[in-house]
């Protein structure tokens, strides 16, 4: 496990000030700090040659070669999409220094994070104006090949004018990309708004980005997460087992549309953002849209299948009563140590696995407490994500043998932990 250091520190601010007015690379004077990201700062900066302002996403002077990988791969990725909602990527390098760079447009207002925080649930005109932008740049990015696997409102930006802008393509695959950054079993994205099978452990496609529009546009109607709850834990669970709530303040055609992008299996999902943009022009248009909803079974055939509905049903009567009488979930724990990366320190971790389902937490020896959220797959391997608050760290796979728990964990920053935990109870 890695000690992240707190964006927003002393030293952080004391370096950022240190920077502004400096010039990187021969090529951008550093106006101002914007924000940091996980993976380094961003700075509103000047481009030398052309006098164009831009937003200047910087990395960490000593970075991991995957982690390098994954910022280059961002650049790359942004530079294949061109579309009006989609953030403008310019060009990407590596200063002497050795910080690599990225140039992008620079936009002027707030993200839609804020913009929710700030007023809570907006006007139905507003929120369909904003989805249909973001459902037209990720339809653009799908055709293109990109997945972008973390659609969520800090990744939306709302521009002075009322145009929304898709941000952060630094979670995005490509249909190209190479197996050991995008392999699959290997959860990426914020918890909040994982889509039920990439929490999983399933790969991320075009229909995953659409359950986070979904999620999206019910925060924005309603002023609350559709899975509201007090941990990113919680919020995987009942997006795992809950359907999600029916929306009542707001046209039923309206309702229903967002039911079809939040269904929890992806074959009952709105099938493309396509298709959703569509549907919610259609809505903005004052028009019900042709939303396809899942066969019914004809009369005869469902009374058919009474018998054995009650029959399925008497069998899951006789398995939850035997999970009530089972042994408690097995518990395991230890220590670990971390290498690879600049913050990697010594701490403590433990896993709790009930039937499929794993939690747990790890504690760094400087401080951090990480939470832990996975599942095992049919294989037996076990497969989840390490989060901090809604930000998904990092990833972690192992398997049980002789009694012990025994695996890995990664953080994005390139540090790794062997992982040998001995089985409590």
């Amino acid at each position: 496990m890695t000690a992240l250091a707190r964006p927003g520190g002393e030293a952080d601010r004391a370096v950022d000030r240190a920077r502004i007015g400096t010039i990187l690379d021969g090529r951008f004077r550093l106006t101002s700090c914007l924000g940091a990201g996980g993976m380094g700062m961003v700075y509103a900066a000047t481009q030398l040659s052309v006098g164009r302002e831009v937003a200047l996403k910087v990395m960490s002077r000593r970075p991991s070669e995957q982690a390098s990988e994954r910022f280059l791969r961002e650049a790359r990725l942004a530079s294949r999409l061109s579309h009006p909602a989609i953030v403008a990527t310019y060009d990407c390098g590596q200063a002497a220094s050795g910080e690599l760079w990225i140039a992008m447009e620079r936009l002027h207002g707030r993200s839609l994070r804020q913009l929710l925080d700030e007023h809570g649930a907006l006007p139905v005109s507003r929120a369909l104006a904003i989805a249909e932008q973001v459902a037209a740049a990720l339809g653009s990015a799908h055709a293109a090949g990109v997945v972008h696997r973390d659609v969520k409102p800090s990744n939306v930006f709302v521009l002075d004018d009322g145009r929304a802008k898709l941000l952060d393509f630094g979670l995005a695959r490509g249909e190209t990309d190479e197996v050991s950054l995008t392999q699959s079993g290997v959860v990426c994205g914020t918890p909040a708004y994982l889509a039920p099978e990439v929490a999983l452990g399933r790969a991320a496609d075009a229909r995953s980005d659409v359950y986070g529009l979904g999620v999206l546009l019910h925060e924005m109607l309603s002023g609350a997460h559709p899975f509201a709850a007090a941990t990113p834990e919680a919020q995987v669970s009942l997006a795992l087992n809950a359907p999600p709530p029916r929306l009542t303040e707001v046209p039923a055609a309206l309702a229903e549309v967002v039911q079809r992008l939040l269904a929890r299996a992806p074959d009952e999902r709105c099938p493309s953002a396509a298709i959703a943009q569509a549907w919610l022009a259609a809505l903005r248009a004052g028009h019900r849209p042709a939303v396809h909803r899942p066969r019914r079974w004809p009369r005869r055939a469902a009374l058919a299948i009474v018998p054995v509905a009650a029959a399925v049903a008497a069998c899951v009567v006789a398995i939850a009563v035997r999970r009530h009488l089972a042994p408690a979930a097995p518990v395991f724990e230890g220590s670990y140590a971390g290498a690879g990366g600049p913050g990697c320190v010594r701490g403590l971790a433990r896993l709790q696995i009930d039937g499929d389902r794993v939690t747990g937490s790890a504690v760094s020896a400087l401080g951090p407490v990480f939470d832990i959220v996975g599942s095992v797959r049919p294989s037996r391997a076990i497969l989840g994500v390490i989060t901090r608050g809604d930000h998904a760290l990092g990833s972690f796979e192992g398997e049980i043998r002789d009694g012990r728990f025994r695996g890995a964990l990664e953080i994005n920053d390139g540090c790794v932990a062997e992982l040998d935990l001995a089985r409590m109870r």
